[in-house]
């Protein structure tokens, strides 16, 4: 691979036909720092956690109603099967025929009914929106590399819209934590991911409650128990958002940080009695810090001692794992697995994670890193496209500006990557072992058929393979298209050739 070929496609998300080819690609990749829209137009109409949240307050209030409605007729229920048993009874000793049992209620309630609707519109209209809001971006924007680690972040601070109300606000955590702060510090980013709604309601910090808070005890008086405390959240940011595994912390500083962040929960939506016990409101999808859900005195985490407070308790926790030089490896690590191959070289791991301490985070600074590592640059192919990037890569390649949000969550469903949707708290996986794998491939070829299929005529894929990677097409390539038999034909083989398959 040339340099401009390793610019467009491994720090980029692949040429598009209309655009330039960069002639000085370190420069250009660090020109779009400047230019970098953190809310282009397809965001802007995007769904937002606020629209989202007031839909699922709304859902939620419906659901308590419906449930108090079918309890009320639970009890009317009992309560004729009982004068019925007793009825039935008197006439069998008077030698009446018996009565008519009265109906069994339908198997599915209407509580369940509302549950269906409401998934299913959630999932066409915010979560569809949403998905289709990303792909546009990702087509048209002249900012490609930072589009990229857009992407990257996302996945990092995982949330899977599997759970039904993370399925409109999944989405907008990578819309409003990471896009307006992907150009800026680490720990600025962290902050806004965990106070989100989506991450508060994914990891189920919302119903969190300290159990010697206000509203532990009263609950413990009142026979519901001591428990209340959920580590979830904590746990993740430890291990998955921060410090890594096996980097120096124990069971006892995520417990205690769980402590810490009791009381950070979701105004009208989190589910927790604690907001209402409270008599604290808030906009549906507010972050709230709930006071009398939060577990006094101080706490001691990874050797360091937090003297009681409130929301600045766990604040101060998440600032300083923050620039902890072990997070500083665990980001560097990942960010060299993305941008240099499938076992981050050491090298490269130490080069950024100095950058990162060296200026306390500051993104821009790592990137740079980035760019001016060699390993980087490397002329072999360095990783194997996920499901996402090959997509919109192709997307690009045929000069697409405009996608379908349904048939995009199609695409992504058949080729094995539905958005937001890891199913764990990790993410997807960033290996060529999780995507390449025989099944995986023929997935692509059959989607690379139907994307030659309905591309425009005119598109001639011997001409277009040098603008998507200049000066890197094999002869193997080369020959496969010149020996297709019809021009779609030859696309296809384009979309799937060893150029397209990897970065």
């Amino acid at each position: 691979m040339t340099a401009a070929s390793i610019a467009i496609n491994r720090f980029g998300l692949g040429n598009r036909p209309d655009q330039q080819i960069p002639t000085a690609s370190r420069a250009w990749l660090t020109a779009q720092f400047a230019r970098y829209d953190p809310k282009p137009e397809a965001i802007l109409n995007a769904p937002t956690s606020a629209g989202v949240s007031a839909e699922l307050a709304a859902y939620f209030r419906e659901r308590r109603t419906l449930r108090q409605q079918s309890q009320t007729a639970a009890a009317a229920q009992i309560a004729t099967t009982a004068g019925f048993t007793t009825a039935t009874t008197r006439m069998a000793g008077a030698g009446l025929a018996k009565p008519d049992a009265p109906k069994a209620a339908a198997e599915q309630t209407p509580e369940m009914r509302q549950a269906a609707q409401f998934a299913r519109r959630a999932g066409r209209q915010d979560y569809g929106g949403a998905v289709g809001a990303r792909a546009q971006a990702a087509l048209v924007t002249d900012t490609p590399f930072v589009e990229r680690l857009v992407h990257f972040w996302s996945n990092h601070f995982a949330v899977s819209a599997d759970k039904l109300e993370l399925t409109g606000l999944a989405g907008t955590l990578e819309f409003e934590a990471i896009r307006p702060h992907v150009l800026g510090r680490f720990g600025d980013m962290l902050g806004a991911v965990e106070r989100h709604p989506a991450m508060l309601l994914y990891l189920d910090q919302a119903v969190s409650i300290g159990p010697d808070s206000e509203i532990g005890l009263r609950n413990a008086a009142r026979g519901k128990g001591k428990a209340g405390l959920n580590e979830n959240l904590a746990r993740e940011i430890l291990e998955l958002h921060t410090l890594g595994v096996r980097s120096g912390y124990g069971q006892p500083d995520v417990t205690e940080f769980a402590r810490a962040m009791t009381g950070w929960t979701v105004a009208g939506i989190g589910q927790a009695p604690g907001a209402r016990q409270a008599g604290t409101d808030g906009l549906p999808g507010d972050f709230l810090f709930v006071p009398q859900m939060h577990q006094p005195g101080a706490r001691t985490i990874i050797g360091k001692t937090y003297p009681a407070g409130g929301v600045e308790q766990a604040q101060a926790v998440l600032a300083d794992v923050a620039l902890h030089p072990a997070t500083a490896t665990h980001i560097a690590t990942k960010l060299a697995r993305h941008f240099a191959g499938d076992i981050p070289p050491p090298a490269m791991v130490k080069r950024l994670q100095a950058a990162y301490l060296k200026s306390g985070g500051d993104l821009p600074t790592v990137y740079r890193a980035i760019i001016d590592s060699p390993e980087a640059w490397a002329e072999a192919p360095a990783k194997f496209r996920t499901p996402w990037e090959w997509s919109i890569a192709t997307m690009r390649a045929l000069g697409q500006k405009t996608v379908d949000a349904q048939a995009m969550t199609g695409l992504m469903n058949q080729l094995g990557q539905p958005v937001w949707k890891p199913g764990q708290p990790v993410g997807y996986d960033d290996l060529a072992a999780s995507w390449a794998g025989p099944d995986a491939v023929m997935r692509r070829v059959e989607a690379a058929e139907r994307f030659a299929q309905r591309a425009p005529a005119t598109i001639d894929a011997r001409a277009l393979a040098p603008k998507l990677f200049p000066g890197a097409v094999s002869d193997a390539t080369t020959q496969a298209l010149a020996r297709a038999e019809s021009p779609g034909q030859a696309l296809a083989l384009l979309l799937v050739s060893p150029e397209f398959l990897r970065r």
